[in-house]
């Protein structure tokens, strides 16, 4: 009911709700698709979330780094844990971004850097093309939809990291979600990538191609830092390991997960080491 009366108010009002099974409260748009998941079904992404969540209990002190935040879904929850003492969320979108400081805000939590910027492989700014109100976590720095777009900041993972004075700092987990924008996100990434344990990529070989940018080398940067894929099987939050030539294979939008072997304890054995020349 709360839902209903929500969608009768003017495009662009947000309401509060809860996520199931915590006391997570969101600010969310019931007309985008993140929110309308979580108004109505109290989850989003609800294996990954699951997943995530089961590798950050007992890991050892480190951070996350979430690169294309949205409304702090993951970013919230990572919070939560004991491991985690500081995340650090990329959101070049004004609108998500605004939402990511509210839900910040109501849940208390004191442990989230927001960058209001979009992240690349270099510094500078770039235009972020506007996707349907419908869906505010599809606006786009590679694809132009018609539908407007505005010029944003643009920094890199590394120097980011560095102004923060978490340069050292172990990455439990790196989440990359920017729409085809990946391997430019992971291009400037390269210091971050030597320290983190888990990447998260949403693999877009489609929209990452008409950017011109290059998943086979995306693919060939993780390997050669000592990542692992894998994917969640269905139904199920287990991570289990995909094999190159399938990798390769893969042209829907995806998420991988790239895991270091003993990341994740004993899901990924040490013997899992991979050739980057293989498949």
């Amino acid at each position: 009911m709360k839902f209903l009366l929500a969608w009768m108010m003017p495009p662009g009002t947000s309401f509060q709700t809860y996520a199931a099974g915590s006391k997570l409260r969101f600010i969310v748009q019931c007309r985008d698709v993140i929110g309308r998941h979580i108004a109505k079904y109290g989850r989003f992404e609800p294996q990954l979330t699951d997943w995530i969540g089961a590798y950050l209990q007992d890991r050892p002190k480190g951070i996350v780094v979430d690169v294309g935040a949205n409304l702090g879904w993951h970013a919230v929850h990572a919070a939560q844990h004991a491991s985690v003492t500081t995340v650090v969320a990329f959101e070049p979108d004004a609108t998500n971004a605004w939402l990511l400081d509210r839900n910040l805000t109501i849940n208390d939590i004191d442990k989230v850097v927001v960058y209001p910027c979009a992240v690349g492989a270099s510094a500078g700014h770039a235009h972020l093309h506007r996707y349907k109100r419908s869906n505010n976590g599809r606006h786009s720095l590679i694809k132009n939809y018609g539908l407007g777009s505005r010029v944003v900041p643009l920094t890199n993972v590394d120097s980011a990291l560095e102004a923060l004075g978490l340069a050292q700092d172990r990455i439990l987990l790196m989440k990359v979600d920017v729409e085809g924008f990946e391997p430019a996100v992971l291009a400037g990434a390269v210091k971050a990538l030597e320290r983190a344990d888990v990447v998260i990529t949403e693999y877009s070989p489609e929209l990452s191609r008409a950017g011109d940018l290059s998943v086979e080398g995306m693919v060939d940067r993780l390997l050669a830092a000592g990542f692992v894929p894998h994917q969640l099987a269905a139904k199920s939050s287990k991570a289990v390991r995909v094999d190159l030539k399938d990798l390769r294979g893969i042209e829907d939008q995806t998420d991988i997960l790239w895991i270091k072997p003993g990341a994740n304890g004993s899901a990924v054995a040490a013997s899992e080491q991979v050739d980057p020349s293989a498949g």
